[in-house]
């Protein structure tokens, strides 16, 4: 050592230090650990810490997302492209209309067919509906896209309840139906563990060692990309390779799926109406043709395929649960008395206004505004020719 400190003896002392440091700095740490600590609890074990997931959109992000290869091969006419993507501060997709002191605000919930994510950022009918609503009523009216893709009916009853609500909204516009009845056909409830990032409550993963967190941090500033694809080729090979198979599921019957959608529409218009939201309903437009064109079948074929997230369906069961949970909407509509909007039978199932069985084409879009704006507009005028007549 005195060999050490007289060959280096500005390293020795700063190496001394810093033992001399750090082993303060342990002491405090302990000290404090046990100050704070609270003496009326004493794990055994902490268990598992759990949380409700909130799909939605990255509060205040601003991306781009081109579609990739598989999508482009079965849509008909989709663009490959970036699509803009910009969120506000509350993870609400952009824009809004952007009236500081609006006459109303209009919320849309629902899956990929409502976020409309390969459509210009002025294209998509949300947006639209809010413009021409305005235009129509000589009112400022905001409306707000607060779907996400992939969302069903629970996904939006939870961003309703957490995020629209304390935004006192006057109306909420909901489209759901294929993103249920695959997820019911596939896991039989909502609430089914094995659904991947969709299901509505998860585990949250434990906190990683200090050092292998350094080792992550590392890896993700020095080559993200590279491990990414290195993992994308590895996953790729155990789910292609490995053969796995579909788990045999059993056809629960129409009856089951509808009641279990109907409560959640319900329960969404319950929601609503004890915030004195108006709930407005929407059917979902398709191209499901009894035989289906080849794009159609295409994305058929990737919904069912071999793996065993993949719906249990054939297409004339996919079909017939479509059409069936689109009428279920306009029964929970009539029994409750709730406005319907039925994009069903006024948008033409032509390629032309969808690129692949359900995504509205900016052609598409343009329609299911012109919809929604005078369905939604109708009362509206009316209750100004009443307030002018008086």
């Amino acid at each position: 050592m005195k060999k050490f400190y007289k060959k280096y003896p500005g390293l020795t002392i700063f190496l001394f230090n810093a033992v001399v440091i750090f082993a303060i700095l342990q002491m405090a740490d302990l000290y404090f650990k046990n100050k704070f600590s609270n003496d009326n609890v004493g794990y055994k074990n902490k268990g598992i810490k759990r949380d409700i997931r909130l799909r939605e959109g990255r509060p205040l992000a601003d991306l781009y997302i081109v579609p990739n290869d598989d999508i482009i091969g079965r849509s008909d006419n989709l663009e490959q492209k970036p699509y803009i993507h910009r969120y506000d501060e509350n993870g609400f997709l952009l824009p809004n209309n952007g009236y500081e002191n609006p006459d109303a605000e209009i919320y849309f919930l629902g899956g990929s067919t409502t976020m409309c994510s390969f459509n210009e950022e002025t294209a998509r009918f949300p947006y639209l509906c809010g413009k021409l609503l305005s235009e129509k009523t000589g009112k400022k009216i905001n409306t707000y896209n607060a779907a996400h893709s992939n969302n069903n009916s629970l996904h939006s009853i939870n961003i309703l309840l957490n995020k629209i609500i304390p935004q006192k909204p006057d109306k909420v516009v909901m489209m759901h139906n294929c993103n249920d009845f695959c997820t019911l056909s596939t896991y039989e409830n909502y609430w089914n563990n094995n659904s991947r990032d969709l299901a509505p409550l998860f585990e949250t993963p434990a906190p990683r060692k200090p050092f292998l967190s350094m080792l992550v941090s590392l890896k993700d500033w020095l080559f993200p990309s590279l491990y990414t694809a290195v993992e994308k080729a590895v996953s790729g090979k155990k789910t292609t390779a490995s053969g796995i198979s579909k788990k045999k599921k059993a056809y629960m019957g129409d009856g089951y799926y509808v009641d279990l959608f109907s409560k959640n529409l319900e329960l969404f218009i319950a929601m609503c109406r004890a915030e004195n939201i108006e709930p407005v309903l929407m059917t979902q437009a398709h191209r499901l043709l009894e035989k289906p064109e080849p794009a159609v079948q295409k994305y058929y074929e990737f919904m069912a395929g071999p793996y065993e997230h993949q719906v249990p369906l054939s297409y004339a069961q996919f079909r017939n649960l479509e059409l069936i949970f689109n009428e279920t909407i306009r029964k929970v509509g009539a029994a409750e008395k709730v406005m319907v909007i039925d994009l069903e039978k006024n948008i033409p199932a032509q390629k032309e206004y969808m690129y692949d069985p359900y995504h509205l084409t900016d052609k598409g879009c343009e329609m299911a505004a012109a919809i929604i704006s005078d369905s939604l507009a109708a009362p509206m005028l009316a209750d100004m020719r009443g307030i002018s007549a008086n």
